[in-house]
C-alpha cells in the first residue's frame, strides 16, 4: 500500500499559513492543533500513550497491518488532534468506491449514471471493522469544526470527489449541518453474552426448546469435522486456502468497500498474538471453512470468515461456526460479540440483535449536494428482507 503526499498540495490551498496542515486557534500552549501525517513514525510514540489504543482498531498496530495488507491502490495518512497534548488520531484511506457492485443486475439508467458514483473516495473510520472508530469528541463544536475543515481541505487537495465518515450508532446532527448526506445499510449485529453464562451448557438452556433442537440437529451433521484452532504456523500453511475461503464468500456479497491481500492473517496474529484467532474447520484433512476472531476489550469481533458452499448446505458450516464463536465469548468472558453485517437472520437466530449503523457522505464538489438525496438511496445496495429471530426462553 502507498502513502500519498499532502504537505505541499495542503501548503498552496492555504498560502499564508507557514504550517498548512495546522489549524490554530486560542493561546500558543492550549491551541487547536489539527495536522495531517503520511508516515506513522511520526506520530506513533503519542500515539500510544493515548486512551484510544485500548481499542484495537485505534492503535498503531491495526495501522501496520493496514499498510502491509491493502491493495496497492488504496492511500493512507492519519490526522492528529492536539489541543496541549495529543488528543486523537483518525486514520484515513483513499479508495476507490462504489454504492453498487451489482450494476451488472441493476437497470441500464443506473448503469448510465454509475460514474457518478464510481470515484475515489477519502474514507474516514475503520477500512476493516465495522461500528464508530472515529474518535473525534463531536460534542466540542472546536474539535469537530476544525476537524471537518481539515478532512474537506484534505480532500481538495487530493482531488477525490466524496468524503465517507463510517459508522456511527446514532445520527450526529453536526455532519448533516455541514452538508453530509446520511444513509444506513445492513445493521451491526451484536450479542450481549449474559453474565450468568459460565460455560456453552448455560447459553444452551437459555434456548428455547426449537432452537435447542435446531442447535442439536445443526451439530449432527458435523460428523466426520475436526475444529483447530489455528497458530502461526497453521496459519502460514493454510494462509492460500483461508484467503480462498474468505475470498468466495465475500465475492457473492453484494457490497463491500475491498478486500485484503492474503497475508492479513499472517500480520494479524503476528501483531496481535492471541487476541487474534483462526478457528478453522477440517473435513478429511481439508479446510473447508474459518472465522477470525479479535479480542478487543470486552468484546469479541469476528472479524473474516469463508467456508465451502456447497459443503455448507451439506454440513451446515456457518450456523455450526456460529455456535462455536458463542462457545468462544463465553469461554474468554466478554461482555458481547461483534458478528458485523451480513446474514442477518441467521446471526439473530443465536441470539443477535441488529444495531443500525449511520454512514455519512458528502461530495467534494458543493454543486452535487443537491442531488445525494436524490441519487443515494437509488444507487445505495438493497437490504435485503430478513425477519429478526427470538432464540431463548425469556425475550
Amino acid at each position: 500500500m502507498q502513502t500519498f503526499a499532502l504537505c505541499n498540495l495542503l501548503q498552496s490551498a492555504n498560502s499564508e499559513d507557514s504550517t498548512p496542515a495546522i489549524l490554530s486557534n486560542a493561546g500558543e500552549d492550549e491551541r487547536l492543533r489539527i495536522a495531517y501525517h503520511e508516515n506513522l513514525s511520526d506520530l506513533e510514540l503519542e500515539w500510544l500513550q493515548l486512551p484510544q489504543v485500548e481499542n484495537l482498531w485505534l492503535s498503531p498496530a491495526i495501522s501496520r497491518v493496514m499498510a502491509l495488507v491493502l491493495p496497492e491502490d488504496v492511500l493512507t495518512g492519519y490526522f492528529s488532534i492536539k489541543k496541549g497534548n495529543l488528543k486523537c488520531v483518525v486514520p484515513v484511506y483513499v479508495m476507490s468506491f462504489s454504492l453498487n457492485r451489482q450494476l451488472s443486475q441493476s437497470l441500464s439508467v443506473q448503469k448510465l449514471f454509475s460514474g457518478l458514483i464510481r470515484v475515489r473516495i477519502l474514507l474516514v473510520g475503520q477500512f476493516m471493522s465495522t461500528g464508530n472508530h472515529i474518535p473525534i469528541p463531536w460534542e466540542d463544536a472546536e474539535i469537530t469544526s476544525g476537524f471537518l475543515e481539515m478532512v474537506q481541505r484534505t480532500a481538495d487537495a487530493l482531488g477525490t470527489k466524496a468524503i465517507l465518515l463510517k459508522d456511527f450508532y446514532h445520527k450526529v446532527p453536526i455532519l448533516e449541518q455541514k452538508g453530509y448526506f446520511p444513509f444506513t445499510y445492513q445493521p451491526d449485529m451484536v450479542m450481549p453474552i449474559s453474565s450468568d453464562w459460565k460455560h456453552f451448557g448455560h447459553y444452551e438452556e437459555a434456548l428455547s426448546s426449537k432452537y435447542r433442537v435446531r442447535m442439536h440437529r445443526a451439530q449432527r451433521k458435523m460428523e466426520g469435522m475436526a475444529w483447530a484452532d489455528l497458530d502461526l504456523e497453521l496459519i502460514s500453511k493454510w494462509e492460500n486456502r483461508i484467503f480462498e475461503l474468505y475470498d468466495a464468500v465475500l465475492s457473492g456479497a453484494g457490497f463491500h468497500l475491498g478486500k485484503i491481500n492474503p497475508g492479513y492473517f499472517v500480520e494479524m496474529k503476528l501483531h496481535f498474538a492471541d487476541n487474534f484467532r483462526i478457528t478453522g474447520g477440517f473435513l478429511h484433512g481439508q479446510l473447508v471453512c474459518f472465522f477470525a476472531s479479535l479480542r478487543n476489550g470486552n468484546s469479541l469481533e469476528i472479524n473474516l470468515a469463508g467456508f465451502d458452499k456447497i459443503l455448507n448446505g451439506k454440513k451446515q458450516l456457518y450456523l455450526n461456526m456460529l455456535f462455536l464463536m458463542v462457545r468462544e465469548a463465553i469461554k474468554r468472558g466478554v461482555s458481547q460479540i461483534h458478528f458485523y453485517r451480513t446474514a442477518m437472520e441467521i446471526k439473530s437466530s443465536v441470539g443477535a440483535i441488529g444495531r443500525d449503523c449511520h454512514i455519512y457522505l458528502k461530495p467534494v464538489n458543493a454543486w452535487l449536494a443537491p442531488l445525494f438525496p436524490i441519487f443515494v438511496p437509488w444507487f445505495s445496495p438493497k437490504n435485503p428482507m430478513w425477519v429478526p429471530r427470538s432464540p431463548f426462553k425469556f425475550h
